[in-house]
């Protein structure tokens, strides 16, 4: 409830709730809160709009089984919040589901031409009293939403999916809901306790190297990342392993840092995720033997170095690059490649992508540098095709 209180303390926002620590039940009072877009963040406008009872609950929660499949009309009278003075419209949808305690409620929720999505998740209490339970507003996916919210007890929900349009009003948005089953806990080796391996067999870490052996039939399935490694590691996969994150957290191999693949002769790699193999500051390096494929399907990106550190305390700042050598590898989802601030070297490899947006991309964030930062391609074939740019440098050149 941190968010939440800091939202209280803040002087350019008036209350419009009262939270009651000892029963960790947070009240809605029935008055139309209106704030300074100005000053709002967007979280602010999301958690401002949905906790003023500005709606009749039966008229406005559309109540639904999971698992579901709908949409919703932005600007649409039943939807329409007005959350400033200048009358700037947040239109949202309210459904409420019912969840059993452990239950983990994943949503898709992607509009057509909309500039940004925001979820919140409330547990009805009774009446007009709701407890906060999660929210999400991932501004790297601009048209959409994914992930997963952990029920923490029995009992009525209410999902707010709350979508700012772009230009044109009037567009859909295509929701989906459901609740997961078959899922493994995350292999996350930068935790106090490192998991233990389990019976199977199938994968081995040596915490004294930072390397992690996939074993030929490893699976895992998780709601999160799936695998967390601290910098410096290395993963080295033996056969055919399958690694899959289900929308929740950074994807499917999450490093804090310098990352090393090393894939055996005749080795198979399946990453799914909001990205495949993901570090915020650092060098990723995937090698290959002889026969060696990678294949990545991702929301996001299948190989990401972001430079992002605002909500990663345990990053260090890092130089930034991708080096792919010696892979057979095919790319599905909305972007294949992609740095910030990082060269792509691409060297002895057969590269297959079908992304929406570039197959691989060299960015910036704020300022371009002074020098030169290139995407080289190498004794390799390439068969790419993009809604966009398929090879694109903003500060360097293809070579």
């Amino acid at each position: 409830i941190d968010m939440i209180d800091y939202y209280s303390e803040d002087s350019r926002l008036t209350p419009v709730y009262t939270y009651d620590e000892a029963t960790k039940t947070l009240t809605i009072k029935a008055e139309d809160n209106k704030i300074n877009s100005d000053f709002a963040t967007a979280n602010q406008l999301l958690i401002r709009a949905s906790l003023c009872k500005t709606f009749d609950y039966d008229s406005y929660v559309k109540k639904v089984t999971l698992p579901y499949e709908g949409s919703f009309t932005a600007n649409n009278e039943t939807t329409e919040m007005y959350i400033d003075d200048d009358k700037e419209k947040l239109d949202a949808q309210f459904y409420e589901v019912e969840l059993s305690a452990g239950d983990k409620l994943h949503y898709n929720a992607v509009g057509d031409g909309i500039f940004d999505l925001y979820v919140l998740l409330l547990k009805h209490i009774q009446d007009d009293k709701f407890e906060f339970v999660g929210y999400s507003d991932q501004d790297s996916i601009d048209d959409g939403e994914t992930g997963i919210f952990n029920a923490p007890s029995d009992g009525k929900y209410v999902l707010c999916i709350a979508a700012y349009e772009d230009y044109e009003p009037g567009r859909d948005v295509s929701v989906t809901l459901k609740v997961l089953t078959g899922v493994n806990q995350s292999l996350d080796f930068t935790a106090e306790t490192l998991p233990t391996d389990t019976d199977d067999n199938k994968w081995d870490y040596n915490s004294a190297t930072k390397t992690l052996t996939l074993k030929d039939g490893f699976k895992i399935k998780t709601a999160a990342s799936s695998i967390v490694l601290p910098d410096e590691a290395t993963v080295v996969v033996e056969g055919n392993a399958e690694v899959v994150s289900l929308g929740a957290g950074n994807g499917a191999v999450y490093a804090l840092g310098d990352i090393d693949v090393e894939l055996s002769e005749n080795a198979k790699l399946y990453l799914e995720g909001k990205n495949g193999v993901y570090t915020s500051s650092g060098t990723i390096s995937i090698t290959g033997a002889d026969g060696a494929k990678l294949e990545t399907s991702a929301s996001q990106t299948g190989i990401r170095v972001a430079s992002y550190y605002e909500d990663e305390e345990d990053i260090v700042e890092k130089d930034n690059a991708i080096v792919i050598k010696n892979v057979d590898l095919e790319m599905t989802g909305y972007e294949g490649i992609a740095t910030v601030l990082g060269s792509v070297t691409i060297e002895n490899c057969k590269v297959v992508a079908d992304t929406e947006e570039e197959c691989i991309l060299v960015d910036y964030m704020y300022d371009e540098p002074d020098e030169k930062i290139n995407i080289t391609i190498k004794n390799s074939t390439l068969d790419l095709s993009s809604g966009e740019e398929t090879i694109q440098s903003y500060i360097g050149d293809v070579v």
